[in-house]
């Protein structure tokens, strides 16, 4: 999981943290027990700055947000024909863009992205004739964008969850 760049009340984000693994939240009270390294006075902005910062999310998920819209991105592979996968994964984000309207939310994009995976063929040789072993590995790589505005994180992340569980 990679850490975004954001801004914190217009600072560029100076955390100190290593960008590619997972942000540690801390507590950026004035009187917590441990100080906060994010680099700049919490005391000037009252909001917690957490929510800015990429969070992770059971099975792979990822969220983030910009300005109103909550971001839910996943990466998965599934085994399986990319024809069937297709068409699950439409009515999934049709399902999905439902849901977030049902909340009294607005959709800005729901996009995924599909490639399919096809077969493996090792070759060898010690010097004499070349062997080859193939294997089919039927399979599709999905990348998932969901960019909405809808107050239910929660529902929101339940969804998508449910939504790539059924495609498997």
């Amino acid at each position: 999981m990679k850490h975004e760049q954001h801004e914190h009340n217009g600072e560029p984000c100076s955390c100190g943290h290593d960008h590619s693994e997972p942000h540690q939240h801390h507590d950026r009270r004035k009187d917590a027990a441990e100080p906060c390294a994010c680099g700049h006075d919490h005391s000037q902005h009252p909001a917690p700055h957490e929510n800015q910062h990429e969070k992770y999310i059971p099975e792979e998920l990822s969220i983030t947000h910009h300005e109103n819209a909550v971001i839910v991105s996943a990466e998965r592979e599934i085994s399986g024909d990319y024809t069937r996968i297709k068409e699950a994964l439409s009515i999934g984000l049709k399902s999905l863009a439902g849901w977030v309207e049902n909340q009294n939310g607005l959709v800005g994009h729901i996009k995924a992205h599909l490639s399919e995976k096809g077969g493996s063929a090792m070759l060898s040789t010690t010097g004499d004739e070349v062997q080859i072993r193939e294997t089919a590995n039927p399979g599709v790589l999905i990348n998932l964008a969901v960019i909405v505005f809808v107050e239910n994180e929660v529902g929101l992340t339940d969804q998508v969850s449910k939504m790539l569980k059924q495609l498997c």
